[in-house]
Parts: structure tokens; C-alpha cells; sequence
């Protein structure tokens, strides 16, 4: 465990976000501390007597050993999981980031853009989620694992790749809204390089009999005389 400032993405005043890293078995999850510094002040905060500076500092530290004690506690025991950590520290997030408030919202969006069709493709998408994991699904339970798991489900319902990619994209369609909106944070988006990919679904060839490109041939070449 370690704080870690944020070098990706900067305001419009310089200010990188501090985040907690907790790493467990190869795998890290990223929380925020709610102190935002420039990357000179956290170069100099550790030593640096300015009032502000000092505050922060604290706060960071006090943020710091409340994680490390729980943490420990909970590996004490073997019952070390990032959801009990979350839970200890009641950083559950709120109504918003329940899973089916945003497939509600997306699906009435696209219903009255009457895209009945994709509608109910996110409507089926929602359910095959909820079959697969009977909780009342938060975007913080989405992990590379929990989609690892889901897609394994779903082929030994003998699912196909497409339908696991078609509901999977519809999935990652609504964890990129909820980072645009801000609900989100970047870091704990499972998807990509090194993290889910979604399967690849193989375009269908279809091959014309000899007779019927014989004809189209035929037909192309008197056109063209």
C-alpha cells in the first residue's frame, strides 16, 4: 500500500489527485484521498513547513494508517477482499452508481431516440448480469475477475462469444458514461490492455457458389460492352 499522485490528468490549475494504491496478489485498486497537490508541492511535502502543506500532510497520513490498520486486521483474519476494505470504511458508493440505475437511464435514453431495438439489447445485456450475479450490482463489483467469471458463466450456459461481447460492450459503454459524468473514477476501469479484453468475434465469410459469380461476371462484363 502506497500514495501515489495521479500524472495522467491535471485542472486547469495543475492540481493531480492523490490516491491510496492498494495492491494485493497482482492485482491494485486506486482510491482517492480528497487532496489534490501540484507536482512540486508533493515533491516538498514531507519536509515542507507551509501551513497548507503541513494540513495536507496530515490528512494523508491520518487517510494513510486508517487503510493500513484495517487492511491488516482484515489479513490477520484471512479475510483480506478490496469490497470488505470498502465496506469497513463505508466508502460504498451512492444510489447513482448502482448498476441498474444507468441501464434504466440508457435504456429509456435510447427508447425515446426509438432505438427500440438497441433498447432492449441493453435491457437483455442488464438481466444476463443480474442471472450471473444475484446482488444488487454497484459499478465498484465490475473487476477484470467479475468479468473473467461472467464470460466463463455464460459459455457454460453455451452462450456464444457474440452474445458475451455484444452484452459485454453494452457494459463498458456504461462504465465510460459514468467516468465522462464523473461518477467514476478512470482507475477502476477493467477493461483493456492488460486488464478484460473483449472477445473477438469473428466476421462470417460468405462464399458465393461459381455458378452465381460466373453469373454476376457475366452480367458486369455485357453491362460494361
Amino acid at each position: 500500500m502506497y500514495l501515489f499522485l495521479e500524472n495522467r490528468y491535471a485542472n486547469k490549475n495543475s492540481l493531480r489527485t492523490v490516491k491510496l494504491v492498494i495492491y494485493h496478489r497482482a492485482t491494485s485498486k486506486y482510491y482517492p484521498s480528497g487532496i489534490s497537490l501540484t507536482e512540486e508541492d508533493w515533491t516538498t511535502i514531507s519536509n515542507s513547513k507551509k501551513k497548507d502543506l503541513v494540513e495536507k500532510r496530515k490528512s494523508l497520513e491520518n487517510s494513510f494508517f486508517k487503510y493500513k490498520t484495517i487492511i491488516d486486521t482484515l489479513i490477520d483474519k484471512n479475510q483480506f477482499s478490496f469490497e470488505k476494505v470498502e465496506d469497513l470504511l463505508e466508502t460504498k458508493p451512492k444510489n447513482n452508481l448502482f448498476l441498474k440505475d444507468y441501464f434504466d437511464k440508457k435504456v429509456e435514453a435510447l427508447q425515446n431516440g426509438n432505438q427500440f431495438s438497441t433498447a432492449n439489447n441493453y435491457a437483455l445485456s442488464f438481466k444476463s448480469f443480474c442471472t450471473f450475479d444475484s446482488r444488487k450490482l454497484e459499478l465498484r463489483h465490475i473487476t477484470v475477475d467479475w468479468l473473467k467469471k461472467y464470460e466463463h458463466y455464460m459459455l457454460e450456459k453455451n452462450r456464444t462469444y457474440t452474445t458475451i461481447s455484444m452484452y459485454v460492450r453494452n457494459l463498458r459503454t456504461i462504465m465510460n458514461e459514468a467516468i465522462s459524468s464523473g461518477t467514476m473514477d478512470r482507475s477502476a476501469y477493467p477493461f483493456g490492455r492488460g486488464k478484460y479484453e473483449i472477445p473477438a468475434v469473428a466476421k462470417r465469410k460468405l462464399a458465393l457458389p461459381l455458378d452465381t459469380i460466373k453469373n454476376i461476371s457475366d452480367y458486369t462484363r455485357a453491362k460494361i460492352d
